[in-house]
């Protein structure tokens, strides 16, 4: 009995020593097993973040991408629009010099023109003075000689007009003579007489200023034969 005892005792703590054994190889395959597990939800929570990470890097760099592709076009545009600014400004720089020449020359012309024009006033100024000088003297010259027979002429109402051309202008752009009667005889701006060579009429004349005894006329160029010249007579 006692033999039967102490293998029972002996199979009942194998059988303990086995059943903890189990339980502590369950246990650690439970742990085994939670490790596993830990292991693989943390390495698919590791891979997931990591291509949230991807995604989000792809993302930014799409977003890169564009914004440079966007700041490049906006750039060459930008550059663009600088050189065709800047071929207009040369167009505008080059048509102002142009226009500046141009206005320069003109200028330049307008002045000469000016220059031209005041040496022609003088010189016609003091042509006209000269002449009006000179047929002052020779119509006080010939009122000496023929004071008698100009009198006469003068004085009688409706009585012929005898003169002479006592001066010529040398220029025959300014087309003026002087004659040596005037208001003594009833001349008057706007009269007009024949100038005889000889028994020839080779012009006529208007009279453009009148004095006492001597007047300024211009010869009718087309009704001009020959050009007046000092000497010729001056009639109706």
């Amino acid at each position: 009995m006692s033999t039967d005892n102490s293998t029972a005792r002996t199979a009942d703590r194998v059988s303990d020593r086995i059943a903890f054994k189990t339980r502590i190889a369950r246990v650690a395959l439970i742990v085994a097993i939670a490790g596993v597990v830990a292991c693989t939800v943390i390495a698919y929570q590791d891979r997931v973040a990591r291509e949230e990470a991807e995604q989000q890097r792809e993302i930014e760099r799409s977003k890169y991408l564009e914004l440079s592709a966007s700041a490049k076009t906006a750039k060459e545009e930008a550059q663009r629009e600088r050189d065709a600014a800047l071929r207009k400004l040369d167009e505008i720089e080059e048509s102002l010099g142009e226009q500046n020449k141009a206005l320069t020359a003109e200028l330049r012309r307008l002045t000469t023109l000016e220059e031209a024009h005041a040496a022609e006033n003088a010189g016609l100024k003091a042509e006209l003075q000269k002449a009006a000088a000179d047929a002052r003297e020779m119509a006080d010259r010939v009122e000496v000689v023929s004071e008698p027979a100009v009198e006469i002429a003068g004085d009688q109402t409706g009585s012929p007009i005898a003169g002479e051309v006592m001066a010529v202008s040398t220029r025959p752009d300014l087309n003026l003579m002087i004659i040596n009667v005037g208001k003594n005889c009833g001349l008057a701006p706007g009269d007009q007489l024949n100038v005889y060579r000889g028994d020839k009429v080779i012009t006529k004349i208007q009279i453009e200023k009148v004095e006492r005894d001597w007047a300024a006329a211009s010869s009718l160029k087309e009704l001009e034969v020959e050009p007046a010249q000092v000497g010729d007579s001056v009639r109706p």
